[in-house]
């Protein structure tokens, strides 16, 4: 179930937008791991080459399809660096996904290495 959840996600992030802002986008969360306990929300890691392309050319449109938007700091309060965050409900208000979109150059890529060595 997760997998393919996963997968029409990405096809409709790949579809949308252009793939000069978009680079890889990956399932890290804990549904990314067969046979494990996972919270039912799909985290989903996109590399984006730009925050500010993403600000001007993605948010106003995943914000009409009725994600919610953040502006969030990597870490700490309000301290550069920066990356835009995206959650996906369901009709009853669940979150379904996170999408945390960054650039290729954030630590938060380090995360795949724990997903891998737990899959």
């Amino acid at each position: 179930m997760w997998p393919s959840k996963f997968r029409e996600e990405k096809e409709h992030l790949l579809t949308d937008f252009p793939n000069k802002l978009i680079s890889r986008i990956e399932d890290f969360g804990s549904t990314a791991i067969s046979n494990m306990a996972a919270k039912p929300i799909i985290d989903i890691l996109v590399e984006v080459t730009s925050i500010e392309g993403v600000k001007k050319r993605i948010v106003t449109v995943l914000e009409s399809e009725g994600y919610d938007y953040f502006y969030r700091p990597i870490w700490g309060d309000d301290v550069p660096p920066f990356y835009t965050w995206f959650i996906k409900r369901d009709a009853n208000g669940n979150r379904t996904h996170h999408i945390h979109m960054m650039e290729s150059d954030s630590e938060h890529w380090d995360r795949l290495l724990f997903r891998d060595y737990l899959a």
